[in-house]
Formats: structure tokens, sequence, C-alpha cells
């Protein structure tokens, strides 16, 4: 009921008004006669009581048609709504369906490519880690290998270095051994030449003998003339055989001075040959350890890449549980938007049905905690169905 239909409830019952003109007139006459009027007193008693019954009837009416009219207003304000509902869900569901269905499949895709693409970074990660593995198993067979051979080398080419500085030395003896020769050689011409005078003495005592016997140590004193002949040959071959001793004493001191020395120079060049070829071998083997070190980070490095490019591989599985999830509210917006075409409001039964579709516990999970949040306000709300 409208204010207006409220305002000409006195129209309709004009009754009362024509029952309060009686009223009014005895209450005033009463008023103006006095206490001799009493005998208008019932009248007014009546004319009140049945003005007062008739605004009594007047206003029941008025509620009743009041409570008609919002009865009406309420039975037909569900009406309009459960029309405007079925419609936007006859209309939304499939277009949210459908959004759904598209924001699927297009992460599906998406994630379908990044797996794929995952699996071929994962795929070529491993032949490097294995690439890397081979590296550093050659490297270090083939380092320890070459080490080996170059120590190898090495101590035979210093061998043979001393080998040789061993003959030098057994050289150097025999030449030392000469040496004693060569003393024997002087002291031998010293005694040449101590023979020769003293031959050269005898013969010339001889000669004075022979000069003091005459005509017949004539010939003595010829033999002895010879014989001091032989002696001063004799003393002039010690005396070369002095000088030439001499010679090669010095030569062979000489010889020797240099062999000392050439034998001091050889040790220190095979040791500082040792000393660099050893020194290159170690920095070599340095550079090797390094890049054995590098090789050996590098497979790590594709180890834990790979591990974690597999890892990304099985968190991207993620997108099963998401596309059942939304196949589950494709599936559920097209049975309620059916349900809402045939006129069919169970809730309940659309609930279990969801519900019964779940393959995961998450599913379940978020169903029971937003069913009962549904629950929990709907129960604090007044909806009009």
């Amino acid at each position: 009921m409208s204010v207006t239909d409220i305002s000409r409830l006195p129209s309709r019952f004009g009754i009362g008004a024509f029952l309060l003109l009686p009223f009014l007139f005895s209450a005033g006459a009463f008023f103006y006669l006095g206490a001799s009027s009493w005998y208008l007193l019932p009248l007014i008693i009546l004319s009140a009581l049945s003005f007062y019954g008739v605004q009594w009837q007047i206003q029941s009416a008025a509620e009743t048609r009041l409570d008609k009219d919002i009865d009406i207003s309420v039975e037909k304000e569900p009406s309009q709504t459960d029309v405007a509902v079925d419609e936007l869900a006859r209309v939304m569901m499939p277009i949210w369906a459908t959004q759904v269905e598209s924001a699927r499949s297009q992460s599906e895709t998406a994630v379908n490519e990044l797996v794929a693409r995952f699996g071929g970074l994962a795929y070529e990660v491993g032949q490097s880690s294995d690439v890397a593995h081979r590296v550093v198993s050659s490297l270090e067979d083939g380092i320890d290998s070459v080490f080996g051979r170059a120590d190898t080398g090495l101590q035979t080419v210093v061998e043979t270095l001393e080998a040789v500085l061993k003959e030098r030395d057994g050289l150097l003896r025999q030449i030392n051994g000469l040496a004693e020769f060569v003393a024997e050689l002087n002291r031998m011409s010293r005694d040449v030449a101590t023979i020769a005078g003293q031959t050269n003495l005898l013969a010339l005592n001889a000669a004075i003998e022979a000069a003091r016997a005459g005509d017949q140590g004539r010939g003595f004193a010829v033999v002895a003339g010879e014989v001091r002949k032989l002696s001063q040959m004799s003393a002039e071959t010690g005396q070369d055989m002095g000088k030439k001793v001499s010679h090669i004493s010095s030569a062979i001191e000489n010889a020797v001075e240099a062999a000392h020395q050439s034998r001091g120079r050889d040790n220190s060049m095979i040791d500082a040959s040792r000393t660099t070829i050893r020194q290159i071998l170690d920095q070599f083997r340095q550079h090797s350890d390094n890049l054995i070190d590098s090789a050996r980070t590098l497979r790590t490095s594709n180890s834990s890449i790979q591990y974690e490019v597999s890892d990304a591989i099985v968190q991207l599985q993620f997108q099963d549980r998401v596309s059942q999830m939304l196949c589950h509210v494709r599936d559920n917006l097209h049975e309620v938007s059916a349900a809402v075409q045939q006129g069919d409001h169970n809730i309940s039964q659309h609930l279990e049905a969801l519900e019964a579709s779940y393959a995961m516990a998450e599913e379940r999970q978020a169903h029971s905690s937003g069913n009962s949040k549904a629950v929990n306000e709907q129960a604090g709300e007044i909806t009009f169905f």
C-alpha cells in the first residue's frame, strides 16, 4: 500500500466524519449549558464510542490493506529476482565456462612449451656435464701420464749427463795418472843429467891420467874423449827431456785445471737444467690442476643446473592439478547453467556432485573451507527467493 492509498482511507470510510459531528455538537452543548444539561452526557459518551469504534475500523482496514500490499510486493519481488538470476546464469555461465577453458588451454599450452624447453635444456646440460666429466677424466689420466713420461725422460737425461760427467772424471783421473808419469820422466831426466855429469867428470879424469901416461895412454885418451862426448850428449838429451817433460807437465796441469772447471760448469748447468725443467713441469702441473679444477667446477655446476632444471620441470607439473581444477569448474558451470535453464535450484545436489568430481585433496579442502564460509555468510543475511 502506498502513501496515496493510505491517504484515501477517510474518504472510503466517510461515516466516521458524520459520527464525529454529533460528538462535537453534544460536547459543545454540555459545556455551554453547564451541569443542568446532564441528560446530554449519554449522547456524548455514545458519540465518543461510535467515533473510536469507527477509527479502530479505519485503522484495522488500513493495516490489513498495507499487509496485503506488502505481501503482494514480497511475492512479486522474488519472482523477478529469480528471473533475473536465471537469465544471468543462463547467459553468463557459458561465457565463464568458455573463459575458464580458454585460460586452462592457454596456460596448459604455455606450461607444456616451458616443460619441453626445460627438457631440452636439461638434455643439453646433461650432455655438457658428460663432456665435462670426460674432459676431467681425460685430463686427469693424460696429465698424470704426461708427467710420468716427463719425469722419466728428465731422469734419463740427468742420468745421461751424470754418466758423461763420470766418464770425464775417469779421463781426469787418467790425466792425473799421466801427471805422475810426467813427474817420473822429470826425475829420470834429472837422473840422466846427473849420470852425464858424472860420466863427464870420469872422462875428464881418464883424459888426465892418459896424458900422464904419455904415449902409452894415448889410446885411452881417445876413449876418454869419446866418453866425454857421450856424456855431453847425454847431458843435452837430459836437458831436452826435462824441457819436454816440463812442457808436457804444464799442458797436463792446464788440461786438468780446464777439466775441473768444465766439470764444475757442467754440474752447474745440469743442476740449472734440472731446476728449470722441474719449474716448467710444476707450472704446467699447476695450470693443468687449475684446468682440472675448472672442469670439475663446470661439471658440478652442470650437475646442479641439471638438478634445478629437473626440479623446475617437476614443479611445472602443477599445471596438471590446475588443469583438473579448471576442468571441474568448467564442467560444473555447464551443469549449473543447464540446471538453471531447467529450473533446478537444488544447490546442495550441485555441491555434492561437484565435490564427488574432485580427485585432489586441495580441491576437497578448498571446497570444505569455501562451503563453510558461504554457509556462514548466508546465515547472516536475509535473501528473498
